[in-house]
């Protein structure tokens, strides 16, 4: 299965070979006293992933990892949880020791000289963890252990985001950043490699990277499974959110981008200062970023947008775009800013509605080609192509297609209009043909057969020319 291949063979593998070697070398040099590393990262960049690497091969040594993840619900505070799971580990090691034969190969388990503990999400444990955490890194006290945090940047408190600053630079420190993920990481981190579309949606960040290639397989095969992981990711991490908290991130998660406090409270149906509120603690989640321009705001990224979207009540979602629809309007937005509410609409679309979702996706066709499908596709079971806005549909997608690389499909649609009667410009028509010949020509790297089909079918007539046969071989 796909989704098998995806994790499993994927969740072992380190693309981050020269952050890991790093890890493993601090941690591994000789002395007595340990230090704070600290792993910094946007989220999904691979914090956990590389740490748990880390902590696997720690295993086979005779001090193993101490992990604890930290959690904003936690009772007990998470240093005084680290120090009872560190005495467990010490008397489980000390009973390990007597028990141990003279002769074994347990005996000849490599020794590191510190312990190691690693911190999870250490951006979420409480004040006297922060406080202790900020004393780490200072060396006051010098901790006997190496302690490793995963640290995300905008949800780190502000004075251990300075003291990790400040004793880095002094090499008291150290301080590992992970940013995006180069071309070939990406291409090594799976068996399936993902396109090239993928990878450049995902920016780089290998959760989003994943959850694309299981988006797109979800919608190719009509299954959820493979997206089951990325949901549960999602849903854990906004799992105690208070109740007007998660109205303004799903409205946030509606409206995507560029929006303000006043078009969110709306469309979410909060008070306009309960939404205010609302925002600004998903602002200090690191659910809702804050653009440029100070009083708009936009959901995390795409993809972890598109997952929310994916666990929303459809009902509630439904309308909550006629909500975001009828404002935006109202407003004098664009066709490009409505399109994506058009599309998403509980009711049945107007002739002229889908006549605006084809102009819009026309117009983001050039920046955002994946976006341009997800729009024109709803449209082809709303409009027959026989109808002028069915073939003019079917034609944009056509043309979507063949920028993805998606040859049959393109080339399916083109017959489908030709063979509809719908009243097409020959014209038109003829040079979609040439673009999908030239496009399949380049991609078997064959630049004089793509030369003479696209000059024929540029020469073509339309419907009863022999360039137009009721076979689709090419």
């Amino acid at each position: 299965m796909y989704e098998d291949r995806l994790t499993d063979t994927a969740s072992t593998r380190v693309v981050r070979t020269a952050e890991f070697d790093l890890l493993r070398s601090l941690t591994q040099e000789p002395g007595s006293e340990g230090r704070l590393i600290a792993v910094l990262g946007e989220p999904g960049s691979g914090k956990t992933h590389l740490l748990s690497a880390l902590v696997r091969e720690r295993q086979w040594t005779a001090l193993p990892a101490t992990v604890y993840r930290c959690s904003s619900g936690d009772r007990e505070r998470a240093m005084n949880a680290i120090r009872k799971l560190l005495w467990r580990a010490r008397r489980a090691g000390e009973r390990e020791e007597g028990d141990r034969p003279v002769i074994g190969l347990a005996r000849r388990r490599h020794r590191p000289d510190r312990e190691l503990v690693v911190i999870e999400d250490a951006h979420l444990a409480d004040d006297q963890t922060i406080g202790e955490l900020v004393g780490i890194a200072g060396g006051d006290p010098a901790p006997l252990v190496d302690v490793v945090v995963s640290l995300r940047p905008r949800q780190t408190p502000d004075r251990l985001a300075e003291a990790v600053s400040v004793t880095a630079a002094f090499g008291r420190t150290v301080r590992i950043e992970l940013g995006p993920l180069d071309d070939e990481q990406m291409l090594a981190m799976s068996p399936v490699p993902a396109p090239y579309e993928l990878r450049h949606r995902s920016g780089g960040n290998p959760f989003n990277l994943r959850a694309l290639q299981a988006l797109e397989h979800s919608a190719r095969s009509g299954g959820d499974g493979a997206l089951a992981p990325y949901e549960f990711a999602v849903m854990s991490e906004v799992r105690d959110l208070a109740l007007a908290e998660r109205y303004a991130l799903h409205a946030a998660a509606i409206l995507r981008s560029r929006f303000d406090a006043d078009l969110l409270a709306e469309v979410a149906e909060l008070d306009p200062l309960v939404a205010s509120a609302a925002l600004r603690r998903l602002v200090r989640r690191d659910l809702v970023r804050v653009e440029p321009i100070g009083t708009l705001f936009s959901i995390r990224d795409e993809v972890f947008g598109t997952l929310l979207r994916q666990m929303i009540d459809p009902c509630w979602a439904a309308l909550a775009h006629q909500r975001a629809l009828h404002r935006l309007s109202a407003r004098g937005q664009a066709g490009t800013q409505i399109g994506f509410h058009l599309v998403s609409s509980l009711s049945r679309a107007r002739a002229s509605e889908l006549a605006q979702i084809v102009d819009a996706s026309q117009e983001i066709m050039e920046t955002d080609v994946s976006e341009c499908v997800s729009w024109l596709t709803p449209v082809l079971g709303e409009a027959p192509a026989s109808t002028e806005i069915g073939a003019r549909a079917r034609l944009a997608l056509s043309t979507a297609f063949g920028r993805l690389g998606r040859m049959a499909e393109s080339r399916d649609l083109l017959f489908v209009v030709h063979e509809s009667g719908a009243a097409v410009d020959p014209a038109a028509l003829a040079e979609q043909v040439a673009f999908v010949s030239v496009v399949e020509g380049v991609l078997s790297q064959d630049v004089q057969t793509s030369g003479s089909r696209a000059a024929s079918a540029a020469c073509s007539a339309p419907a009863g020319s022999p360039g137009w046969s009721t076979s689709r071989s090419p």
